[in-house]
């Protein structure tokens, strides 16, 4: 499943993307430091934003869905939740 095509059906199961999204994130969970900053270039937030950011996702005991609606009010949030499931890993 690609998490950030459009399904044509309407059928995909947010669940499911919620998963994925949770499992692609659970695996970058350290990050070099040139890794950091393509991360901001990307998303467009500061250092001490994306630290902000990073902490949510990783160091807190809010459940996952709980984290996605504070990602959404944070400025930037979604962007780096974007750029962190779209990023290769070497």
């Amino acid at each position: 499943m690609n998490l950030f095509n459009d399904d044509p059906t309407g059928l995909e199961d947010e669940d499911e993307v919620r998963q994925e999204l949770k499992e692609r994130l659970e695996k970058l969970s350290k990050f070099t430091p040139s890794e950091m900053k393509m991360i901001c270039i990307d998303s467009g937030a500061s250092h001490e934003e994306l630290i902000d950011i990073l902490f949510i996702i990783f160091h807190t005991n809010l459940d996952f869905k709980d984290k996605i609606e504070i990602l959404k009010s944070r400025k930037y949030g979604v962007e780096v939740l974007y750029s962190l499931a779209t990023m290769e890993r070497e």
